[in-house]
C-alpha cells in the first residue's frame, strides 16, 4: 500500500482588518471585522474592549467562512481606544492560530493629534541587523500635553510582534502598547489604553521594540536637533539597547530610528501615579549619555566615506543593501546604565 503524505496548510493569517490597525475617528455606529487567509471553523469571535472593559456585542462568521464581524449592541464609546482581539481562530485546513490584537480610536470630541516626525521617511530601510533591539529618542516637552499613541516606521525586513513604550528619565515604564501585524514598509500606529500626561518641562523617552532587528534609520538626522511648538529633542539621540525591552540609553550618531508619538496639547487626563518600585535602569542626568564611537571601523571592514546626501524613498521603495559593517562603540557605563552589547544599530551613513 502506498502512503501519501498531505502537507499541512500554512497557518491562518489576517488579510484585512476593518477598521485598520491605528485607525482614528472610527464612527460610533461601526461594525468591526477581520478577514482571514482561509476558511475558519465555527466559534471564531472578535473580542472588543474599551476603557470600561469588554464591549457587549455579537460575532458572526460570514458565509464563506473567512470573515468574522462584530456588531456592538449599542454605540461604541466616543473618543476611546478600542482593542480588537480575534479569539478561537481555527483554520479548517491548518488548525488553531494565534492572531495579534490591534487598536483603533473612535470619533468624539474635536481632538487635534500631532506627531513629531510627521510623514518623514527613512533613508535606509534595511540595515542588515537581525539583533533584538529597543530603539528610541529622548524628548523634552515645552507645553502640557497628552500622549495618545506610539508609531514607528516598519522596515522592509522587519518581522515579529513589535511594541511601543514611554519611559521617564529614571527608566520607569509609563505606558506600553502592542502594534498590530505589519506586512509592508511604512508607518504603523498603536494607541495607548490610557493616555499619558506630560507636563511642560518634563523629559521622557519614546521607543519601540524590534524583536528581530530589521529597523530603519537615517544617520545623523538629529545632529542639528529638532523641535516644534510642543516638543524638542533632548541630549544625545539615536538611542538603542540590545536585548529584551528596556529604556534605550546608549546613543549612536544622533541617528533617527523612526519611532514617534501622537499627542494633543492641553488635553491632560488624571495625573498618573508614581510606579510602585523603581526600575533597575537609572540615569544620572535627564538625558542619555553619548556612546563613544571608535576611531576606525573593525578590522577587515571596508573603509567608510562621508555622509551621503539623504534621499526620500517612498514607503514601499526597495532598499539597496549596505556593504559596510557597523562601527563598534565602547558603551559609557559610568552613569549607572546597565551595559548593552557593544555594537550599535547599523547606520549606513557612517
Amino acid at each position: 500500500m502506498d502512503v501519501r503524505f498531505v502537507p499541512k496548510a500554512p497557518p491562518v493569517t489576517v488579510t484585512e482588518r476593518n477598521p485598520e490597525a491605528g485607525a482614528s475617528n472610527v464612527a460610533l455606529d461601526s461594525t468591526l471585522s477581520a478577514t482571514f487567509s482561509q476558511a475558519l471553523e465555527s466559534g471564531a469571535t472578535l473580542k472588543v474592549t474599551g476603557p470600561d472593559g469588554e464591549i457587549p456585542g455579537t460575532s458572526q462568521l460570514g458565509q464563506q467562512g473567512t470573515t468574522v464581524t462584530f456588531t456592538p449592541v449599542s454605540a461604541l464609546p466616543e473618543s476611546s481606544v478600542l482593542t480588537i482581539t480575534p479569539q478561537n481562530i481555527r483554520g479548517v485546513e491548518s488548525g488553531a492560530a494565534a492572531i495579534a490584537p490591534w487598536t483603533v480610536h473612535t470619533a468624539g470630541a474635536d481632538l487635534q493629534l500631532d506627531s513629531f516626525l510627521g510623514d518623514q521617511v527613512p533613508q535606509t530601510l534595511d540595515p542588515q541587523d537581525t539583533g533584538e533591539v529597543e530603539l528610541g529618542m529622548h524628548l523634552a516637552a515645552s507645553a502640557d500635553l497628552t500622549v495618545h499613541a506610539i508609531r514607528y516606521y516598519r522596515g522592509s525586513t522587519g518581522s515579529g510582534a513589535s511594541s511601543g513604550s514611554l519611559w521617564d528619565t529614571q527608566g520607569n515604564l509609563l505606558a506600553t502598547t502592542t502594534f498590530g501585524p505589519a506586512t509592508t514598509p511604512g508607518w504603523y500606529t498603536a494607541y495607548l489604553s490610557t493616555p499619558v500626561a506630560i507636563s511642560n518641562g518634563e523629559q521622557f523617552t519614546v521607543s519601540y521594540h524590534a524583536p528581530n532587528g530589521g529597523y530603519v534609520v537615517t544617520g545623523a538626522d538629529f545632529a542639528n536637533g529638532k523641535d516644534n511648538a510642543a516638543l524638542s529633542l533632548s541630549g544625545s539621540n539615536g538611542l538603542f539597547a540590545y536585548g529584551p525591552g528596556s529604556r534605550p540609553s546608549n546613543s549612536w550618531n544622533n541617528s533617527n530610528y523612526f519611532v514617534d508619538l501622537l499627542y494633543s496639547v492641553n488635553q491632560a487626563p488624571a495625573a498618573r501615579q508614581a510606579p510602585d518600585e523603581p526600575s533597575s535602569v537609572e540615569q544620572a542626568s535627564d538625558a542619555p549619555a553619548e556612546t563613544t564611537a571608535p576611531a576606525a571601523p573593525p578590522t577587515g571592514a571596508p573603509q567608510t566615506t562621508g555622509d551621503p546626501e539623504p534621499t526620500q524613498p517612498s514607503p514601499t521603495a526597495t532598499p539597496t543593501a549596505d556593504g559596510g559593517e557597523t562601527p563598534t562603540p565602547t558603551p559609557d557605563d559610568t552613569d549607572g546604565v546597565v551595559p548593552q552589547p557593544s555594537r550599535p544599530p547599523e547606520a549606513s551613513e557612517q
